[in-house]
């Protein structure tokens, strides 16, 4: 069976709590800040948790590529183009909204950083710089891939998945070096270097669809689950996978450029695993709320409000605090966003 809205909107509220554990915990100096109380090898717990979060971003783009390519199949490409602008427009209110109440909070907080000289507020504004928060990079990076989106997903809809898999994969390898493995000072190949990583995990879930992997992979799992004997056996399974890969990435290859694959394992544990109905609730919940945390989370522990979620100094608390604000802020956010008489061509949040 192949992924549904509902599972789409999960996998984004998985990725984003990956991507928040991801920016709080994955760091070696974490001395003054908080106060780990469990270590392996010398490592905090949550640090392998942490290094295992990389593959936040890869999440996201995933669900993209993949819901992409089920429209672009039932729809033709003028219908596709008008939806997908319509979902980029609403993206950007939401940025624009965002990055405009925080220009006001710096202001009141008279920050040196925010909002900084009027070309800072303008690049800023329109996604091509991101130094007011550093998780906004992904926004350009979205803007271009759902501008050529159609031209990729013809190719995918076109070529064989084993060949677009593979030059997709060289593709990445070339952009994963110039991103983790040389130093960059040049600005414009270092955003072409992640908009490269970001394509090949765009397209991974674009050929995951054409391929229609998750359906015979759901067979298999019907197999599996045809006695508790073999379902226990399954989740073992799981169990023993997740674990090896999460003392792995952080004792044996900590680089970022393996991100896209744990992550790809990572998503089929989550997808086939089956969730009691307040588990889904609760992912459902985060990933409803997953654009608004993602675009305002790094202000509560960087740039304006530096280490105020570390305040209550233990990992789970911090991740719990962080959590709770984060909702809150985009509660907020969102009845703003829904004020039809200020914004009366926003209808609602698309992925």
């Amino acid at each position: 069976m192949e992924l549904t809205k509902k599972d789409t909107k999960m996998i984004q509220g998985l990725s984003v709590l990956a991507m928040v554990c991801l920016h709080l915990f994955c760091r070696y100096e974490y001395q003054g800040l908080y106060q780990p109380l469990i270590f392996i090898k010398g490592l905090p717990l949550c640090f392998y948790f942490a290094q295992l979060s990389d593959f936040c971003v890869a999440g996201f783009a995933f669900c993209s590529g993949y819901s992409h390519a089920v429209m672009f199949e039932n729809a033709d490409v003028k219908c596709y183009y008008k939806r997908r602008m319509k979902g980029l427009f609403s993206l950007y209110l939401n940025y624009w909204l965002v990055v405009c109440v925080f220009v006001v909070v710096g202001l009141v907080m008279k920050s040196s950083t925010i909002p900084g000289s009027a070309s800072e507020f303008l690049l800023n504004f329109l996604s091509i710089k991101n130094s007011y928060n550093g998780a906004w990079w992904y926004m350009l990076v979205y803007a271009v891939l759902v501008f050529i989106s159609p031209v990729m997903l013809k190719l995918n809809q076109k070529m064989n998945p084993g060949v677009l898999f593979a030059l997709s994969l060289l593709g990445y390898a070339g952009a994963a070096y110039f991103r983790s493995y040389s130093g960059i000072d040049n600005q414009i190949v270092a955003w072409l270097a992640l908009f490269g990583v970001t394509l090949f995990e765009y397209l991974s879930g674009a050929i995951v669809y054409k391929a229609k992997l998750l359906t015979r992979l759901s067979k298999i799992d019907g197999k599996l689950c045809s006695s508790k004997g073999l379902t226990v056996l399954k989740y073992s399974a799981f169990a023993l996978v997740y674990i090896t890969m999460l003392l792995f990435h952080s004792l044996v290859i900590g680089s970022i450029a393996v991100a896209p694959f744990t992550g790809f394992v990572i998503i089929l544990i989550f997808h086939f695993t089956k969730k009691p109905l307040v588990t889904e609730r609760f992912f459902l919940f985060i990933g409803k709320h997953s654009t608004n945390i993602w675009l305002t989370h790094m202000f509560f522990y960087s740039v304006l409000f530096k280490n105020f979620v570390f305040g209550v100094k233990y990992p789970i608390l911090i991740f719990i605090f962080m959590l709770i604000t984060t909702v809150a802020v985009s509660v907020v956010l969102n009845k703003i966003l829904s004020l039809k008489r200020f914004l009366p061509c926003f209808k609602e949040m698309q992925s």
